[in-house]
């Protein structure tokens, strides 16, 4: 199958740009790689970027 979000939708952060603190991971991105497991590496390298994100963010608002 393919579709989702494009990456024009996304920030650097994969937040959506309509709906700021709503991020994108994993699948529900348009993004394809080759087989042997790069989804996957995609997938769990952008839930750790994203987790990043938040923690970053959090931080700067309670401060």
């Amino acid at each position: 199958m393919k579709g989702g979000l494009s990456l024009q939708e996304v920030d650097h952060d994969l937040q959506l740009l309509s709906y700021p603190h709503i991020y994108a991971i994993g699948e529900i991105l348009n993004v394809a790689g080759l087989c042997g497991g790069y989804n996957l590496h995609f997938a769990l390298s952008c839930a750790k970027h994203v987790s990043e994100a938040i923690e970053r963010n959090s931080h700067v608002k309670n401060t």
